[in-house]
């Protein structure tokens, strides 16, 4: 079954979400990034200067382009979902500057008419990554604006584009380096084009692609069919190219039906969960390199924001409610546990046991980082991450259902049979159990409601006397009725507390998970400022424990109690969340009772226990 995600426009949020996301904008980094490093702001898309193969301010080519896409990326969905007048002002001029510079419906950073420039690259080359990444931002910017001028742009550049690659293979280089791989990018822009127009041109030309893609010996070559039907054969690239392309496989097999696709596709999430650590991240140093997912295997942060956003997709084209549990595992556990809960930086590696941060150990990219010296993409996907979570929350059909895919203070704001509709959820979820939906309606309507059994939790309490009847289908509750103005919904998860065990690591023990949190013993620690980026006020950050690291075991899971507290180690966005106490034993043999915290609220952790 198919569903259709929300438009930005009908998307808002607010609770804590609202919260940390102003607090990202009054006191991060991100929107300070132009004082931090001029990678994101050269204005590439507007001044089309590039020339591949060639190396500029010792970065790729192509790496600007990305650096810039991202940025806005963040800027974009912040200011419109912040209503932030100062930030939708940067991105309206930006989006100006882009449509005035515009020449033969070209979007991209390449020259014309040159050897190296745009469709004509020899070796190395970020085309339609770079392409893909402004395109999506333009894309955005429309979902938001409806202004038809953008959307219109954006066809003519994918018309130019299908058209100088009909019948040439983008993906053939001399140099098979990354930007060439990334192209999988340009996936996302065929797909989100074929959804606002309906028009199967996209779904054509994206076959071709994909075509082009399994035809060619890569670099980046996990998502080849042929590797993916080698079921012992691990992912072993670059985590970010693979995290890109997972859901390509899905969404074409949607329309194809193809046995041998089929195959692939399950082999492929099979991979995927191999080497997913318990945080739900996809573990990789760069590359996978086979490894398996462990509570101390490394994952870099771009890669979990772009896993987030495939796995989005695939959710999209399936319902499939595991795919929003591992959406949420992701993005509460991996995604706030890699960033300093202030927004002052974000861990370029991570892991889901960190115990230290190690300045001298891969290229620092352990540390807590405003910019990253290795790269900036890490960074520049920092205020991506949540609003892109925002996009996969309400989903609907063509008809009259709507779906509560994921949860959590994210608002619905649409139409149904010309009837102005409006769900406000008001919840603390992850954080707390209860969700409140109030309906907002201009007139009586009929429409289904689902909403996902997150988790396979046992018990939900609804209050039966307002809504009348909720059937239970497949993993969903089923609320259909004539909805009135004023209608509330509240409903309220009892999740069991699981002990999953983890024999993977030096130390095996047990993991400790409700709902969607993981729960750690945090470590307390010290954190240095050891580098400042010019006048800016932001810049690397070194975690030290106040004491050595040490192990402690869960006595009995029986003692285990659920509280809703304040705590020290709550950020200002959030005012209360679920807390575990447990007796625990050190390495001495001592015993006392613990407070157990969400993983994602505090950066250094021991999680197995």
């Amino acid at each position: 079954m198919k569903l259709s995600k929300a438009l930005c426009r009908e998307i808002t949020v607010g609770g804590w979400l609202l919260a940390l996301m102003e607090d990202d904008v009054a006191h991060g980094f991100f929107f300070d990034f132009d004082k931090i490093s001029d990678t994101a702001s050269k204005n590439l898309f507007a001044n089309k200067n590039r020339l591949s193969n060639v190396q500029y301010d010792g970065r790729k080519c192509w790496w600007s382009g990305e650096h810039e896409g991202y940025w806005l990326d963040g800027i974009v969905r912040h200011g419109f979902l912040l209503n932030n007048e100062k930030l939708i002002g940067q991105v309206d001029e930006w989006v100006n500057n882009i449509l005035s510079s515009t020449d033969e419906d070209y979007i991209g950073i390449y020259k014309n008419h040159t050897i190296n420039g745009r469709y004509k690259h020899s070796g190395e080359n970020g085309e339609l990554w770079t392409q893909s990444r402004a395109l999506a931002v333009l894309l955005v910017y429309y979902e938001f604006t409806a202004r038809t001028l953008v959307l219109e742009a954006v066809i003519k550049a994918v018309d130019v584009t299908m058209s100088k690659y009909e019948n040439i293979n983008p993906f053939e280089s001399k140099a098979q380096q990354g930007g060439v791989s990334h192209a999988v990018g340009y996936f996302e822009i065929l797909s989100w084009l074929e959804r606002l127009t309906s028009k199967r041109k996209y779904i054509r030309y994206a076959r071709k692609l994909w075509r082009y893609f399994n035809s060619t010996e890569l670099r980046d070559d996990d998502l080849q069919i042929k590797h993916l039907l080698k079921i012992n054969r691990p992912f072993k690239k670059h985590g970010a190219h693979i995290a890109e392309g997972l859901w390509v496989l899905p969404w074409l097999n949607m329309y194809s039906q193809n046995e041998r696709w089929d195959r692939a596709e399950k082999a492929m999430l099979k991979k995927l969960d191999f080497h997913t650590t318990p945080s739900g991240a996809m573990c990789c140093d760069e590359n996978v390199n086979g490894n398996q997912g462990t509570a101390n295997s490394s994952y870099e942060f771009c890669t979990t924001v772009e896993l987030v956003m495939a796995l989005t997709e695939m959710m999209s084209a399936s319902a499939d409610v595991k795919i929003a549990d591992r959406i949420e595992t992701i993005v509460f556990n991996a995604i706030l546990g890699a960033r300093l809960s202030d927004g002052r930086g974000v861990s370029y590696l991570s892991i889901d046991e960190r115990k230290h941060t190690d300045e001298h150990r891969n290229k620092g990219r352990e540390l807590f980082d405003a910019c990253h010296p290795a790269a900036a993409c890490c960074a520049l996907n920092e205020a991506r991450a949540m609003p892109h979570y925002t996009n996969g929350v309400w989903m609907t059909t063509s008809g009259r259902d709507i779906y509560l895919m994921c949860f959590g203070p994210v608002s619905l704001k649409t139409q149904i049979e010309d009837t102005d509709l409006e769900i406000i959820q008001e919840t603390n979820y992850p954080f707390g159990d209860e969700i409140l939906l109030s309906v907002k309606l201009s007139k009586p309507v009929v429409f289904k409601l689902f909403i996902r059994r997150p988790f396979g939790v046992q018990i939900v309490k609804f209050n039966h006397d307002w809504i009348g009847t909720v059937q239970e289908i497949d993993d969903f509750f089923l609320i259909e009725r004539v909805w009135n103005n004023g209608d509330v919904i509240s409903l309220k998860f009892l999740f069991d507390i699981k002990l999953e065990a983890n024999t993977l690591m030096l130390e095996s023990g047990r993991i400790v998970k409700r709902g969607p949190l993981i729960f750690a013993r945090p470590v307390p620690h010290t954190v240095d400022r050891i580098h400042t980026y010019g006048d800016s006020n932001h810049g690397r950050y070194m975690l030290t424990p106040d004491q050595p690291f040490q192990r402690f075991r869960l006595e009995s899971e029986s003692k285990m109690k659920i509280n809703s507290i304040h705590s020290g180690y709550l950020p200002d966005w959030l005012s209360s969340s679920t807390h575990l106490q447990a007796y625990l034993t050190d390495e001495v043999g001592q015993s006392s009772e613990v407070t157990l915290v969400p993983m994602g609220l505090v950066p250094l952790r021991q999680i197995v226990f």
